[in-house]
């Protein structure tokens, strides 16, 4: 007898495959959902001792506590909750670690005070709504928002180079200013020297002066002189003119100086004026510097501002 040995067919296997897809479609996704919705009641549980303290405060002194150590509470934290803030409008936000649940989400308990005076609590959660649960999905509720270290860390890492920048700056500054004093101080000692040049040029003219007049008087001596006279006054003449001569070398070398020396003061001036523009340029780069680095404080104050830092 033979004996034929049955399988499955291509299409079934393709049939069971689909199924199984679409059964884990649908519940792994459920399944997701119900383990981070428990995780949420976990976290309200874990802060109850906490609610019952802050209500115990507001019963007995018929106002929020504005810290946790006021209301005689340790703000704590476990492997589901990351951190636990209180603020002064008795708000109790939990906020969980988002790795457990796959995204920010924060728990947010508001104590209330009812017509009679007792203490009740909204809950409300911040994040993906999926997760709400029937207990806890008051919208009104102002959920606490979770500082962004990242934004803090960015600012100050800018503060941080602007400041870098600024004391490079400055010192540029500092540097230039001083090269402008000596530069100043330079045009001074030239212009002395100028000024003694001109003194000294004066001094040579007077002189040549004198000595043409003093050859004007022995030439007519000589022209009136007797013979014997003669010789001696053109030893005098000949004196004078070597005089006059090494004057006006003289006049030669102090003018030449002198053209050189206000030469100088000019290149003096030129490199003032370009130490003052490149001044100015760094003072307005040190200006929007440090206008830079008041609108970056400001930034990170009012970040510190927007979070309710941990009591």
């Amino acid at each position: 007898m033979r004996y034929s040995l049955a399988g499955f067919t291509l299409i079934q296997i393709l049939i069971v495959l689909s199924i199984i897809g679409t059964l884990s479609a649908t519940a792994i996704p459920a399944y997701d959902s119900y383990v981070k919705k428990s995780r949420i009641t976990e976290a309200i549980n874990f802060s109850s001792a906490s609610k019952s303290n802050i209500a115990e405060f507001m019963m007995l002194n018929k106002r929020y506590p504005v810290s946790a150590t006021e209301a005689g509470i340790t703000l704590g934290h476990s492997q589901l909750i990351d951190q636990m803030v209180l603020d002064d409008q008795g708000t109790l936000s939990v906020i969980l670690n988002e790795q457990k649940m796959g995204a920010p989400i924060t728990v947010a308990m508001k104590a209330n005070f009812d017509a009679s005076g007792n203490v009740t609590w909204q809950c409300g959660i911040a994040g993906n709504i999926s997760y709400q649960i029937s207990t806890c999905n008051d919208k009104t509720v102002e959920v606490y928002e979770q500082f962004d270290n990242s934004q803090f860390d960015e600012l100050n890492s800018q503060l941080a180079t602007l400041n870098v920048e600024l004391q490079t700056l400055s010192s540029q500054a500092h540097s230039l200013n001083n090269q402008l004093q000596e530069l100043k101080e330079s045009e001074q000692i030239l212009k002395n020297q100028s000024n003694t040049l001109k003194a000294e040029k004066k001094s040579i003219r007077d002189e040549s002066t004198a000595l043409r007049k003093t050859l004007t008087e022995l030439n007519k001596a000589k022209r009136q002189a007797s013979s014997a006279e003669q010789k001696a006054i053109q030893n005098e003449i000949t004196q004078v003119i070597e005089k006059m001569s090494a004057a006006n070398n003289a006049l030669r070398e102090n003018t030449l100086a002198l053209d050189n020396t206000n030469q100088a003061i000019n290149a003096n001036q030129s490199a003032q004026s370009t130490v003052s523009n490149a001044i100015n340029t760094s003072n307005e780069q040190i200006q929007s510097i440090q206008n830079k680095i008041e609108s970056t404080s400001d930034k990170i104050s009012s970040l510190n501002q927007d979070v309710k830092m941990q009591n």
